[in-house]
């Protein structure tokens, strides 16, 4: 990121007059927005702006970061912010950005640096500014924002990092926040814990009774203890363990045949553990699961105002919006979703981006899950929760697919043309100069798609008939090279490019099979061969696991597709060394 020598002016004043005014007594980060503020402004026009605290004697030409005694009266208006909205504002030859003090302060400074001086946030390795010749920050300039999700998160591995998370909003999830970076959200439980409180071995076998008085006791007890561990939590969830093998005792079979759901017994099991808390933690919220049996609301029993229904549309169709009433998958599910919006005061989203059973393979979302997060805020859905390949590098799109998602939860309402003019723009970041030719992929296989249904296991032939990708593998494969061929000078898109076409190796050398080796002679066996062998080696090398709770097959047939591998019973650990495989 080289320092530019373009002209800024703010307020109509040129921008080497100012200097940035953080508060005396910061927050760490509203430090880091100030700082921020100053490096961005360097690299992009040239100009080192000192920052000072507001100690210091007033001055004509300041931009004011946070909460200072330079503030006029009633100009941020925090009680409606929370943790994180924000207001940008002019006021004479002055600019104020400032907002909630753990977040909104710093994340109006990059919303300042992007919609003013360009700048975009790809990954922790790629930004620049997008924006050339000189930039101006008006007299009226004025922008406030209060984010429509409180709760974002985007689970993808390249996103674990806290200051690129920070950069696109991202405030929760598998990643530590210091206070640099607005903190940690005060979370506590987990999902699928019951075995936590209750006394069951195994998670994945049973659900604990909920009905039972002494059980539940139990179960109160020991979440009591844990909230005196950790008393300033914001949200405890305590939610079902990840089976279906739901208590059929007489009691928990009458209060479900009340309800008319099987999430009775639960509703009721979670109202008693926000009634026994309510008190001793008033900020505190209960958070839990509508998923799989507990997906649709109790007739009866709602949940109190101080619980989160954190609903899973785990089972839905993917190829088409989850409020599709032509899709009977997620007609389905928009009638459980409407179900627990009618009664929830809270709703967060447990979201499905990629495909579990095969992470590798083309998953043509992208549509789709721009008008879904548009339809949950519309449907006052106030957490979102889009879970990725959690478990290892994407070799498919999973940073592009992560920083969209991260756009849409900041801005669900954006139009399409902005939506596709964003992933235009980080192809071209990410890709290099060839960036369009895998737009064109990325087309094609939007439309090659669409003529079916796809869940989140679904079989590449079912995504997309193996029989179509035949059909345009030579033609495919031109792209790729085309893309490999422009960004030759450029190692890091060269290497992106590289490693997302290996999805597109993954169905090339499946479909091209019978020519390459069933019916084909001995050198081009033995070079199918190889390119199997050398295709499963980068996998590994790179960390680019097959599919969920698993690494890479231990024993592979390289004279069988590569789709073929994925039924191998056993697998190795995806994190042991030395699993590169010969023909030893």
């Amino acid at each position: 990121m080289a320092t530019t020598t373009r002209k800024m002016t703010v307020c109509g004043n040129d921008i080497s007059l100012y200097r940035i005014v953080r508060p005396k007594e910061s927050y760490p980060s509203e430090t880091t927005a100030a700082e921020e503020l100053a490096k961005y402004i360097k690299l992009t026009c040239g100009a080192e702006l000192p920052v000072v605290t507001d100690e210091t004697e007033p001055s004509e030409y300041e931009i004011v970061v946070g909460k200072t005694d330079r503030e006029p009266e009633g100009l941020i208006r925090r009680e409606n912010y929370e943790y994180e909205g924000y207001r940008i504002a002019a006021v004479g030859k002055k600019l104020f950005i400032a907002g909630a003090v753990r977040r909104g302060t710093m994340y109006g400074v990059y919303d300042f640096l992007e919609k003013f001086l360009g700048w975009r946030f790809y990954t922790p390795e790629i930004e620049r500014s997008v924006t050339t010749g000189d930039i101006s920050v008006p007299a009226d300039a004025d922008i406030e924002k209060i984010p429509a999700f409180e709760y974002r998160d985007i689970d993808w591995v390249y996103a674990r990092d806290q200051v690129y998370a920070a950069k696109v909003h991202v405030n929760g999830g598998y990643r530590s926040f210091d206070e640099a970076h607005g903190g940690e959200l005060a979370f506590g439980g987990g999902d699928h814990n019951m075995g936590d409180f209750f006394d069951i071995e195994n998670n994945h076998i049973q659900q604990p009774c909920l009905s039972d008085p002494e059980k539940v006791k139990l179960a109160i007890e020991r979440i009591g203890k844990y909230l005196e561990r950790h008393p300033d939590l914001d949200i405890f969830e305590i939610s079902q363990n990840d089976n279906q093998n739901y208590c059929t005792c007489p009691r928990c079979k009458a209060i479900d045949e009340e309800e008319g759901y099987h999430s009775g017994t639960m509703m009721r099991f979670i109202n008693q553990v926000s009634d026994a808390f309510r008190e001793k933690y008033p900020k505190l919220h209960i958070q839990t699961f509508a998923y799989q049996y507990t997906r649709h609301a109790p007739k009866i029993t709602k949940p109190r105002d101080n619980v989160i229904i954190k609903i899973c549309p785990m089972e839905c169709c993917y190829h088409h919006p989850l409020y599709d009433p032509a899709c009977q998958a997620n007609v389905d599910f928009a009638r459980d979703f409407e179900s627990w919006a009618a009664v929830a005061k809270k709703m967060y989203v447990w979201e499905y981006s990629t495909n579990f059973a095969y992470f590798l393979a083309p998953f043509p979302n992208f549509e789709t899950q721009r008008l879904n997060i548009r339809w949950y805020a519309e449907n006052h859905v106030t957490g979102l929760y889009p879970e990725g390949n959690y478990c290892a590098r994407s070799g498919e799109f999973g940073e592009l697919r992560g920083y969209l998602q991260a756009r849409l939860m900041w801005d669900p309402y954006m139009s399409e043309e902005q939506y596709y003019e964003y992933m235009d723009d980080f192809l071209e970041a990410y890709y290099g100069p060839g960036w369009r030719e895998v737009r064109k992929f990325i087309d094609w296989t939007r439309k090659e798609s669409v003529k079916t249904h796809m869940d989140i296991w679904a079989h590449p032939d079912r995504v997309i008939p193996l029989t179509v990708w035949h059909d345009a593998c030579e033609e495919i494969g031109s792209w790729w090279d085309a893309a490999e061929a422009a960004a030759k000078d450029m190692p890091l898109q060269l290497a992106n490019v590289q490693r997302s076409r290996l999805q597109f190796t993954l169905i090339e050398q499946t479909v091209m099979w019978e020519e390459r080796f069933r019916d084909a002679g001995n050198r081009t066996k033995e070079a199918y061969r190889q390119k199997n062998m050398a295709f499963y080696n980068t996998l590994v090398k790179q960390d680019i696991s097959w599919r969920e709770a698993y690494g890479f097959p231990s024993k592979v047939n390289f004279e069988a597709p590569p789709l073929a591998w994925c039924d191998a019973h056993t697998y190795m650990n995806p994190y042991e060394e030395d699993q590169l495989l010969t023909d030893d």
